[in-house]
């Protein structure tokens, strides 16, 4: 090593450092958080969304379910509607936000 100043750097599943002139680098592998979180969360839905056609569907995606279930989902809130891990969670959490769907997730979700 050159003695330069060493850069710390994650990218994808790698983390380390690297030396800021020469290049040498010092790695190892990385996990997010997200994937290593053990919790089960749960998506319930709360009162005042509409029972329109978009929110339907989005809902009736997300619990893998028909859009007659999801009807009866957004007309007898709150509601549970799906369990999952962090990982799952987050991505159904980004759809519900894309429609803006009003929702709860339980344990807090730090993600």
């Amino acid at each position: 090593m050159c003695n330069h100043d060493l850069i710390a750097f994650t990218e994808g599943s790698t983390t380390g450092v690297r030396c800021s002139y020469c290049d040498y680098s010092l790695v190892t592998t990385y996990i997010e958080p997200i994937y290593e979180d053990e919790n089960t969360y749960t998506i319930t839905l709360e009162a005042g969304n509409t029972a329109d056609q978009q929110t339907i569907k989005a809902i009736s995606k997300i619990t893998g379910e028909n859009y007659i279930f999801a009807k009866r989902c957004l007309e007898n809130t709150p509601i549970e509607i799906v369990k999952g891990s962090a990982a799952e969670i987050i991505e159904l959490k980004k759809s519900l936000d894309l429609c803006g769907i009003k929702y709860s997730i339980t344990p807090e979700f730090p993600y």
